[in-house]
Order: C-alpha cells, then sequence, then structure tokens
C-alpha cells in the first residue's frame, strides 16, 4: 500500500472522529445522551492509531530492505546475518498483514457506523424544525390574548395576522438585545 493512499486513510478516520465528536456534543446540547458516542470514539481513535503504526512499520520495512541492500553490496554482510533479515522481514511482512486485516475490519465497522451517524443526524436536523415550529405558535399564542386567539380561530384568519405577528415578536426580541447589549435591561 503506498504512503500517500495511508495518509489519506488517517485523514478520512480523523475526519470521521472529528464528525463523531461533534455530533456527541450536539446531542449532549440537545439534552440527549448518546449511549455508542465514546466507544465510537474510541474505535476511531484505534483505527487512526493502528493505521499510523501500519505506515510505521512500512517505513521500517522500507529501512531494513535499504539496510540489507546496502549491506549486499559492500559485501559485508555474512549468510548467518542474511538470515537473521530474511527472518526479521518476514516478521514484519506477517506483522503488516495482520494489521492490514484488523484495519479493513475497523474501516468496515467505520462506514457502517458513519451511515448510522449521517441516518441519526437527519432526524436529529428533522425533530429541530419541528421544535423550530412549535416554539414559533407557542411565540404567536403568547403575544395574543385569549379573546384574540378565539377571534382569529372563528374568523380563520390565521394567516393573514401570522406575518404582523412575526413581525411584533422579532422587534421585540430585537429591543430586548439591544437593551441588554446597552446595559439598559434589568432582569
Amino acid at each position: 500500500m503506498k504512503e500517500n493512499s495511508i495518509e489519506e486513510i488517517i485523514k478520512q478516520l480523523e475526519l470521521i472522529l472529528k464528525v463523531r465528536k461533534e455530533q456527541k456534543e450536539i446531542i449532549e446540547c440537545a439534552g440527549g445522551s448518546c449511549m455508542n458516542c465514546d466507544p465510537d470514539i474510541k474505535a476511531l481513535t484505534e483505527s487512526i492509531k493502528i493505521v499510523s503504526d501500519y505506515k510505521r512499520v512500512l517505513k521500517e520495512n522500507e529501512m531494513h530492505k535499504r539496510n540489507s541492500e546496502i549491506m549486499s553490496k559492500e559485501n559485508l554482510s555474512t549468510a548467518e546475518q542474511l538470515k537473521v533479515e530474511i527472518k526479521e522481514n518476514f516478521r514484519l511482512k506477517n506483522q503488516l498483514e495482520n494489521n492490514r486485516k484488523e484495519y479493513q475490519e475497523t474501516y468496515k465497522d467505520v462506514r457502517e457506523e458513519l451511515k448510522e451517524l449521517k441516518k441519526e443526524n437527519e432526524e436529529l436536523k428533522n425533530k429541530l424544525k419541528e421544535k423550530d415550529k412549535i416554539i414559533d405558535l407557542m411565540a404567536e399564542r403568547a403575544v395574543l390574548t385569549e379573546e384574540e386567539w378565539k377571534e382569529i380561530k372563528e374568523k380563520n384568519i390565521y394567516n393573514v395576522i401570522q406575518k404582523d405577528t412575526h413581525k411584533l415578536i422579532k422587534q421585540y426580541f430585537e429591543n430586548k438585545a439591544k437593551e441588554v447589549k446597552n446595559g439598559k435591561y434589568i432582569g
């Protein structure tokens, strides 16, 4: 595997980890709890470590290979030294293969988790939109008196006054924000 592709995989895993951490914060800020967040974050962190170790071992293997070539060219190695180097290369190759298999399994799991996270994120966005609608309706309802509200319902003119109500509510909160900003607001 080329070093550039390993770097790309590490970057992708780090991005997935960042997204998962942000999602955990969003869920917790919304008052929810994410039972899978910590194990997922741990698995992603371990995956990044495994791929980084894989990259390091590849570099070490390349270094051993160069050292072996240099020794051959300079006729400094004996038959026994070559046997040791060959054994070491086989050991490293086996270790690399084991790391690669482990990484593939982890990467597959991470991709599945990412799909689930995207779905969960979409569901949370939809819930937030619904909550925003409820808040808007509650704010409109809070501004009107009981008699005004009954009249609106009876005459079916809700859509006509909705825009004016939104403007009044917006203006009220903008004025309160200005008061707070200027230090005039005393709660």
